[in-house]
């Protein structure tokens, strides 16, 4: 069973924020992947707010991907991503990281 890690991330106004924090996000793909229990990863932007978007991660365990934020890499990571982050932005309670058991998955559709 496999666990996600799901982020929700407030972005600076503008579309160059969200087109330099994506950017940010493909060039850390090789580093995710190589990390041990890495699964798989989705960005996901909100219809409704487009500063808002949601990262969904997928690990063997928690304690595989807690150990990968241990790694300098990941922190300087994180910091070149706050760049375009609106801290402000956040709501109240917001909580920055939620982990979660996958539970059930659909297989996807036949076209």
């Amino acid at each position: 069973m496999t666990h996600l890690v799901i982020s929700q991330t407030w972005l600076r106004e503008g579309q160059q924020h969200v087109d330099a924090y994506v950017a940010l996000v493909e060039q850390y793909d090789e580093f995710l992947r190589a990390q041990p229990g890495f699964v798989s990863r989705r960005l996901v932007r909100s219809l409704e707010h487009p500063n808002h978007v949601i990262h969904l991660r997928e690990f063997d365990d928690v304690a595989s991907y807690e150990m990968m934020t241990q790694i300098p890499e990941y922190r300087a990571q994180i910091e070149a991503l706050s760049a375009h982050v609106d801290a402000a932005a956040y709501p109240d309670g917001a909580v920055p990281r939620e982990f979660g058991e996958i539970i059930f998955e659909s297989e996807p559709a036949e076209s």
